[in-house]
């Protein structure tokens, strides 16, 4: 089995018992999805700032990260019915 047959089986298994996916990525890292999907890009991010550990004082990283927090909580998972708001809470 594939990795998208996967992600739609498991879909598809668990949406009839009643689980709620909506925290859940369901799609495939590597996908073209999941390159457009900017919740994932901005998670991608913090990761590689946060990896930095050389440059942790600098202003113009920090200041992006907070931009990056503030753009998941308050514009990308704050919409009501994306599928990204359980991601933030």
């Amino acid at each position: 089995m594939d990795p998208n047959e996967a992600v739609q089986d498991a879909i598809e298994t668990l949406t009839p018992q009643g689980v709620d996916l909506s925290g859940i990525v369901t799609c495939v890292p590597g996908e073209d999805t999941v390159k457009d999907n900017q919740v994932i890009q901005s998670l991608a991010r913090i990761g590689q700032l946060n990896s930095r550990t050389d440059r942790i004082d600098d202003d113009k990283d920090l200041d992006e990260l907070i931009g990056l927090l503030d753009k998941l909580t308050h514009d990308l998972c704050s919409v009501e019915g994306s599928g990204n708001a359980a991601i933030a809470t």
